[in-house]
């Protein structure tokens, strides 16, 4: 009898230990990133703090110049000069081909968290097929830029 029940101690006590640690989920397994924050170029999808994040939609007709408050602040550009934003498109030898600028009625722009706003501007006809980098620029302290190449079709 005493040997069954040693036994059946040991037995309990190795099943203990093996559902203790199956159960852990502080550990990574195979490999897993686990608890680490996104690597550059990868998207938490959640805010990212302190980033106001450019962008530039390029369509048929005509481009729209985006910028989304990813902060956990109100943020406020003032402009830094007369016109709001500027557009250049550049060819693939670098020459600038189409330039303008904008000027809008507001001295100051102001973007809540996770908000955004956004530019339009027509795209020159005189434009041929072939690759072009556009470069848009919001005039304002701090000055925001960001830059996108694309083929025209």
């Amino acid at each position: 009898m005493p040997w069954s029940r040693m036994l059946l101690l040991i037995v309990a006590g190795i099943a203990v230990i093996a559902l203790t640690a199956c159960g852990r989920s502080d550990q990574s397994h195979s490999g897993e990133k686990q608890n680490e924050p996104p690597t550059k170029g990868e998207n938490s999808g959640g805010i990212v703090a302190g980033k106001i994040v450019p962008s530039i939609t390029i369509g048929k007709e005509q481009a729209i110049f985006k910028l989304k408050n990813q902060t956990e602040h109100i943020k406020k550009f003032k402009f830094a000069t007369d016109p709001a934003y500027s557009i250049e498109i550049t060819d693939n030898t670098g020459k600038v081909v189409f330039e303008k600028t904008v000027a809008i009625n507001d001295k100051a722009i102001k973007l809540k968290q996770a908000e955004e706003t956004s530019f339009e501007f027509k795209l020159p006809d005189q434009l041929q097929k072939g690759t072009y980098t556009i470069q848009a620029s919001l005039n304002s302290n701090p000055e925001i830029q960001v830059k996108k190449e694309w083929h025209k079709t």
